[in-house]
């Protein structure tokens, strides 16, 4: 006859198996076929739903699918999740794709949008970047990047792209296409011009432009934005070569 201690680990141990196995019917993996985000689709409110396949059903198009407060996504089809089953009810959770972003650091986070490709990219280091998906061709979208020293590089996409660069001293560097550069120093507010190849009296009427749109800068009631975008288009009229040369306007 079995002791008193051996009774009451067998009826634990037989217990323990009953909930194991209740949690097997409970907790599932899932793959999602398809997707509905229809606002007005479910009687719950607006819930996500999709037809999810797993081991133990072939397909239930009426799971919920939850996620964070504050993020909204829709899964692709091919995402995996986890599904609870109560009652009648499945419902799903954690869904993502294979093709998801890779090789993060520890620590690291990345917003991310398998039809668009656009990525928000929370790195280690501290640095933010927001990066739209490349066109044709590989040629670069826009980015924004926030160094994480504070300075900030905004640069446009195609196949000639632009960029403005904020440097934490104050200084900017805008550079409207390859070989054509405006610098404005920071707290000695120097002013540099590099542009391409031009003659004395294009030269002699940027650096005019320049000058009234620096003064400007200093005046309460002119934006930055309206300053910079004077001195673009100034860049953009003049002509260019291959070569350039540096000029400091007077």
């Amino acid at each position: 006859m079995a002791s008193v201690f051996e009774q009451v680990k067998n009826y634990i141990d037989r217990r323990f198996e009953e909930v194991a196995n209740a949690l097997d019917d409970v907790v599932e993996m899932g793959s999602l076929s398809s997707t509905s985000d229809d606002p007005d689709g479910d009687e719950e409110g607006g819930v996500q739903t999709g037809q999810v396949a797993s081991s133990d059903f072939a397909g239930d198009d009426g799971v919920s699918i939850f996620q964070h407060f504050g993020i909204s996504g829709r899964p692709p089809a091919g995402s995996r999740g986890i599904v609870l089953r109560l009652g009648d009810q499945r419902i799903g959770f954690l869904f993502g794709p294979k093709a998801r972003p890779h090789s993060l650091e520890e620590g690291e986070t990345i917003v991310y949008s398998t039809s668009g490709g656009q990525t928000i990219h929370l790195q280690e280091d501290g640095t933010i970047r927001i990066k739209q998906a490349d066109g044709e061709g590989d040629i670069p979208g826009a980015s924004v990047v926030v160094g994480a020293a504070g300075e900030v590089t905004t640069t446009s996409g195609g196949a000639t792209p632009a960029n403005i660069v904020a440097a934490v001293d104050g200084s900017v560097s805008v550079t409207p296409f390859a070989g054509q550069t405006v610098n404005l120093g920071g707290e000695a507010a120097a002013l540099s011009v590099a542009v391409g190849e031009v003659t004395d009296a294009n030269l002699q009427a940027l650096a005019v432009v320049i000058q009234a749109q620096v003064a400007a800068m200093v005046g309460p009631l002119v934006p930055v934005g309206v300053a910079f975008a004077a001195i673009a288009t100034a860049l953009g009229q003049l002509p260019t070569t291959t070569s350039a040369t540096s000029k400091t306007a007077p």
